[in-house]
């Protein structure tokens, strides 16, 4: 067991989305964040050891610039959700998720 990991779920299961396009053959994970907290998701992102930040404007106008960190791509998504998936209180999504990117024909 990782505290690293531990913290990684907690910080997925309040901050974390899923997304999955099969159309466009889209799997990714990610985190929005404001710009107060950009050093806390470059900091999960070192955790992480991989990712990319985005910065994402903000849908009205006069509110903070928002920052996401996405994790695409299929064996990347995968595995980050695979080292969670054992603290994570949103289990039964990732496991639906994966199971869902596991039978995808395409990719």
């Amino acid at each position: 067991m990782s505290e690293e990991d531990i913290y990684l779920a907690g910080f997925f299961d309040s901050r974390g989305f899923l997304k999955f396009d099969k159309e466009h053959c889209c799997y990714a994970v990610f985190f929005n964040i404001s710009e107060q907290k950009l050093l806390l998701l470059k900091e999960v992102k070192t955790m992480i050891g991989f990712g990319k930040i985005y910065g994402v404007r903000p849908k009205i106008k006069g509110r903070q610039k928002e920052y996401s960190l996405w994790i695409g791509g299929k064996d990347k998504s995968l595995a980050f959700l695979r080292r969670i998936l054992p603290y994570s209180k949103r289990s039964n999504e990732i496991m639906e998720f994966i199971e869902k990117v596991r039978k995808t024909k395409r990719w």
